[in-house]
This record gives structure tokens, sequence and C-alpha cells, in this order.
């Protein structure tokens, strides 16, 4: 999907474009869309494990630690074992002020939204969280904790479990029980990763407010799969040190720096381009 830049009438430093045909997305000077080739290879670091995307469905069980003992949940009408949309997998990353944000975030999403949303927020490791029942609450899409091995339906939101990685595998999910990233589990790195592997082009990642780097490596991945990468704008963010970090790290390859109140129509165009 091409987007034709123009100058934005709607504020902000001169030097900053907005692209069409979302007038309201503001990108940084420099921001660029850079589209890889799903099969280029790419390694990535998960504590003392190097992975590649070639070595990913062995690489995968041996660093994360997938949840064993269990089977894989009986197929669903909506079931996806591949995904046919262009931007159809959504993974979001979070950490401080993310309630907030998450709610304003899917408040704006439609109930038939052809897409399926997987979120990882920094939470501590407790035996149960509402969060998802918060999500569900504040808009249409029906939120939930996956259980391992949980088939992937569009318009749902997936929320890792506390002290458990979120990883996506295609058609399923998994859930994961290996090392701390940025001493944090769930990590949001595990979960853009996975995504990238599984969905390469398909995929939109999504960094929003919080604290540390978590997420920059990951959305980076995402970019080299030939992903949207998405930011929060940092100074929309409370806590901008999360959209900060993945800027730093991957300003030449960031498709969008916005404000969290136009997140949801872009994601929904994002969606509805490729229909």
């Amino acid at each position: 999907m091409k987007h034709a830049l123009e100058r934005c009438p709607h504020g902000g430093d001169a030097a900053h474009l907005s692209i069409a045909p979302f007038p309201h997305c503001v990108t940084s000077p420099g921001v660029r869309h850079t589209f890889l080739q799903k099969s280029e290879v790419y390694s990535c670091m998960t504590g003392a494990s190097i992975m590649t995307g070639a070595l990913r469905s062995h690489t995968r069980q041996v660093s994360y630690n997938r949840v064993k003992g269990k089977t894989k949940t009986g197929c669903a009408s909506g079931q996806r074992r591949a995904s046919r949309m262009e931007h159809d997998i959504i993974v979001i990353g979070v950490s401080a002020g993310g309630i907030k944000a998450l709610r304003t975030l899917v408040a704006g999403l439609p109930h038939n939204l052809k897409a399926s949303l997987f979120i990882v927020m920094h939470i501590p490791a407790s035996p149960s969280s509402a969060l998802p029942q918060i999500l569900s609450r504040a808009g249409p899409l029906s939120a939930l904790h996956p259980a391992e091995g949980t088939v992937i339906e569009q318009g749902k939101i997936y929320v890792a479990p506390p002290d458990y990685h979120l990883i996506i595998e295609e058609g399923y999910l998994h859930l994961g029980t290996g090392p701390k990233e940025h001493y944090v589990r769930p990590a949001v790195n595990v979960l853009f990763r996975s995504a990238a592997q599984s969905y390469g082009p398909h995929v939109v990642g999504v960094v929003l407010t919080g604290f540390g780097q978590d997420g920059a490596d990951g959305l980076l991945t995402i970019k080299r799969h030939g992903g949207v990468a998405v930011i929060q704008d940092p100074h929309d963010a409370p806590f901008p040190f999360m959209p900060q970090s993945a800027l730093a790290l991957a300003h030449n390859h960031v498709d969008y720096v916005i404000p969290l109140s136009n997140m949801a129509p872009l994601l929904i165009g994002l969606v509805s381009s490729s229909l």
C-alpha cells in the first residue's frame, strides 16, 4: 500500500509530514515507509538463544519454554490458519499508563473489525488480571486471556496473562515461561518477534505509553519482515520512555508517530484499505 506524503495542516513542527489517506497521522522528520520482503532472514536474541526465521519452529520452543501438557483447542468457525488480510494482525505493547490508553484505543474500534489484536502490558506476576474485563467493557470487541493453544479468531483481543510471554504461531497462541526480557514477563519484544515470524507483512506493531525499552527491538523486527510500525507520539504519552526508545532505535523505519486519539482511526484504515 502506497501513501502520498503531504504537509500536515493540523499544526506541529513545519518539518513534520502527514501521510495520506490519514491526514491526522503525523510522522516525525525522517520517518519513511520501508517494506522488506517476508523471505528476508533475520536474527534476534532471546536470552542466550539466537533465532532465525528458518529455525523458528525449533528455537521458539527452546527459547520461550512453551507451556507443556496442554493441547491445542478445538477449531472454531472463526479459526485462522493463515492471514488473509493485508494488515489483520495488530500487536500492541504498553506499560505505565496503559489501562487508560488501551481503553481509549479499543473504544474507537468497530465490532466487525477484520483483524485480531494481541496486547502485552507490563503487569505484576499475580494469579489473575482484570484487564480483559476492563477492555471488554470499554469497547465492542471481546477481550480474554488465551490458554495454551488457543485458536486465533478475528474480532478478538488477546491479552497476555500475568507472568507469561504471549507467542503467536500461525493460527494459534502459545504461553511461554522463558527468561524475562528487560526485566519483564510478559515482554513486548517476544510478542512482536513471534508475530513477525509467523505473519510477516500482515503485522501492525504498536508501541504505546510506558517505562523502559521493551518493544523497540521487536518493532524493528516487524519492519524487517515487511510489517507496519506505529508509535504513540512521545509528547502525547503520559510516560514517553517506551515510545522514545522505539523511535530512537527504529526512527528510519517507523511508519506513523501519532497521538492516541488518532490510533483507532489509523488501525481501522490499515485494515480496511486491504479489503
